[in-house]
């Protein structure tokens, strides 16, 4: 009998099934390769993202061989498109990380331009634990393997998942990082988390503390509380977060424009008018301290510019801080 496979071949199955072995042999190959990789793709509406648009696989590496980097052009060979579906993510990391649990996200365009990312990226590891993924965000023309063997073990264990923003992204300024946040394209992309916590290289958790960060997921917006000469709300730059409720929010900005100011402040606006569940600054202290004053939270943003004369008490009681830099951060 003949058999005519998809390449238009035909072959004649004998007796002694040489060409059942030689068919499941092939199948044996096709299965070793990258084809049936799952890799995540925000939707297409993102900044600088065009729909026909394609982008290579990263560059392999010995530390990669074994865990997928995301690739967009690999996604979208496996969708047909460049549409994000909200669960593709979850495919990404083992399940049990997951669905409705939580996952830890930090944004750096250059990552080699900044000597602290690995190190702050291995203590937040350390601090949060297994239950917590890491997510980096970076440019995928910026990215290399890092030589940390750390990090390394923590990639190959997808305890920290490496996936591209779209090229040509900077953050130059504020305004440049509000408009990449009031976009749908990162809530899109963690839309299956029950929490986000977000976190920049200018920011820290102490080991000292009693409380976890999991002592603060009730609610649906958390940082670090910010004094009225400066805004209201919650600074972002180390922030737990509702990403469900924040899509909504920024689906409905896509729809129907408002003026924005900084984009944690802009978001708590909409917040507040949606009765999202938030804490008082009374509560918020105790979460992080940038701002506004209080003795032991559980991190920091940016103590150094914003509470100088507090240094010392702050080293002393968190002397994780010395790995930050000081300074201001826009990714």
């Amino acid at each position: 009998m003949l058999l005519r496979d998809e390449m238009g071949f035909s072959q004649r199955i004998d007796n002694n099934g040489s060409f059942l072995l030689r068919f499941l042999y092939a199948l044996l190959l096709i299965a070793s390769s990258d084809i049936f990789g799952v890799y995540a793709v925000p939707e297409s509406t993102s900044p600088n993202v065009d729909n026909d648009e394609l982008y290579t696989p990263a560059a392999s590496s010995p530390a990669s061989a074994s865990t997928e980097v995301a690739s967009y052009q690999q996604q979208a060979l496996l969708n047909g498109n460049l549409h994000y579906g909200s669960e593709a993510i979850e495919n990404i990391l083992p399940h049990h990380m997951f669905r409705n649990k939580n996952v830890a996200v930090i944004m750096e365009t250059n990552p080699a331009g900044v000597p602290s990312l690995i190190p702050i990226i291995l203590h937040f590891s350390s601090t949060l634990g297994p239950d917590w993924p890491i997510i980096l965000l970076t440019l995928q023309v910026n990215w290399e393997m890092p030589a940390s063997p750390d990090f390394r073990q923590l990639y190959e264990a997808r305890r920290v998942i490496v996936l591209f923003i779209p090229p040509d992204t900077t953050f130059p300024d504020h305004t440049s990082v509000t408009v990449f946040m009031v976009r749908p394209w990162l809530w899109q992309l963690f839309a299956p988390a029950n929490r986000m916590l977000i976190f920049q290289v200018d920011s820290i958790l102490c080991s000292q503390s009693p409380q976890r960060v999991e002592d603060f997921i009730e609610w649906d917006f958390i940082g670090a509380p910010i004094i009225k000469e400066k805004g209201h709300g919650y600074n972002g730059g180390l922030s737990i977060r509702n990403p469900k409720l924040f899509l909504e929010i920024a689906l409905e900005q896509e729809k129907n424009p408002t003026e924005l100011s900084p984009e944690d402040q802009w978001f708590y606006g909409k917040l507040l008018e949606r009765e999202a569940h938030m804490p008082t600054a009374d509560q918020a202290k105790f979460f992080a301290v940038e701002t506004w004053w209080h003795e032991k939270p559980l991190g920091y943003h940016q103590p150094a510019r914003w509470q100088h004369a507090h240094m010392p008490e702050i080293t002393e009681w968190c002397p994780e801080v010395k790995m930050l830099d000081g300074g201001q951060h826009y990714f």
